[in-house]
């Protein structure tokens, strides 16, 4: 008939389980819920991995969603993620140096432009801010993502006090009298 599963192995037949569940042997013809960071809305699955995984930068620790929105978790400023089928926030990864994100949900971390460095020692809550600062006098950042400024050589000077990001952006910015 319409809507009837069956198992030979254990001798089982039944209705088709709801939308977000699934049935086999090894649940003896049981409906069960598709785990944490799994949902699906489609009837008669046969195991958990027909169920499909919440979407990058979600998670959800509840069992038998039936939607993709229902992964209502996400994660938290100063982390992201860039897999599928989370079940906490702690499963996301922390931003690593140089590196920051400042809203929730991310699929990436962002970095920071030349002239500026994100000065973080892997603590989430630096990375959770937009913490790109313009280096101070003296220093410079000539890529993009650092973690700290590199220093002038000795006797040579940037003389902006961490104003303009474009005078902190090459070592060509040192200059012996600090122009």
């Amino acid at each position: 008939g319409q809507g009837l599963f069956c198992i030979s192995s254990i001798n089982y037949c039944g209705q088709v389980c709801a939308v977000g569940e699934y049935r086999n042997a090894e649940t003896i013809g049981q409906c069960t819920s598709c785990s944490a960071g799994r949902w699906s809305g489609l009837p008669g699955l046969t195991s958990d991995d027909q169920c499909k995984r919440c979407s990058r930068g979600k998670f959800s620790d509840e069992t038998g969603l039936t939607s993709d929105d229902q992964c209502k978790g996400l994660c938290s400023p100063g982390k992201y993620s860039d897999e599928v089928g989370l079940k906490s926030d702690d499963e996301c990864k922390v931003c690593k140096n140089g590196h920051y994100s400042n809203s929730t949900g991310q699929l990436s971390c962002k970095e920071c432009e030349v002239g500026q460095a994100v000065f973080n020692t892997d603590s989430q809550d630096a990375q959770a801010k937009e913490a790109c600062v313009i280096c101070e006098p003296d220093k410079y950042a000539d890529e993009t993502g650092m973690s700290f400024c590199k220093e002038c050589e000795l006797g040579k000077k940037i003389k902006d006090a961490g104003k303009l990001p474009w005078a902190h952006d090459e070592e060509a910015d040192c200059t012996e009298f600090g122009n």
